[in-house]
């Protein structure tokens, strides 16, 4: 007669899994801790190393002159239209106005972008990529004559920058 093995039933319970097996922080996690630590303490290093070049530029700020507003919010648009332009169209042509801006030849890439300075600083102001329907045009470095446009005055904007008021027609607008 064959004897066949009894199935034997493993029992285990908690307290002998926790014998058995026990849960033991490994080196790979203390590791990695460590190593946290390190990087949290050195961006606290480098953070208090700034704080010094803020305070500075704070101090500055609030001791030396500085630009008045009108120019300073005009600095970041010199780089397309030169702000005395900008400064002086806004005295000139009245609000409520249409205006273009036509740019002359041989400017660079950004100088052609002197309609979007324009533009924007001269708010309420109505920008009209036609001249001929615009009241006012602004001829940036091109030749008032060369416009094409009937006017009545020219004002002078800045160096190589100037204005037109536009005679309008009978009957128009």
């Amino acid at each position: 007669m064959a004897r066949t093995a009894a199935p034997t039933a493993v029992r285990t319970s908690v307290v002998e899994s926790r014998h058995v097996r026990r849960v033991v922080p490994s080196n790979r996690r203390r590791g990695l801790v460590l190593l946290a630590g390190v990087v949290v303490a050195l961006e606290l290093w480098a953070a208090v190393g700034h704080i010094g070049d803020i305070v500075r530029s704070g101090y500055r700020a609030v001791s030396e002159p500085s630009y008045p507003v009108q120019e300073a919010d005009l600095d970041p648009l010199a780089f397309y239209a030169l702000p005395e332009a900008v400064v002086r169209a806004r005295d000139v042509i009245p609000p409520h106005a249409t205006f273009a801006v036509v740019t002359g030849p041989g400017l660079t890439s950004t100088q052609r972008l002197a309609a979007v300075a324009f533009r924007l600083m001269l708010l309420p102001r109505l920008f009209t990529a036609d001249r001929h329907r615009a009241q006012w045009v602004i001829a940036y470095r091109a030749s008032s004559e060369a416009l094409g446009v009937p006017y009545s005055r020219e004002i002078g904007l800045a160096p190589g920058v100037n204005v037109i008021e536009a005679v309008r027609p009978k009957g128009r607008g």
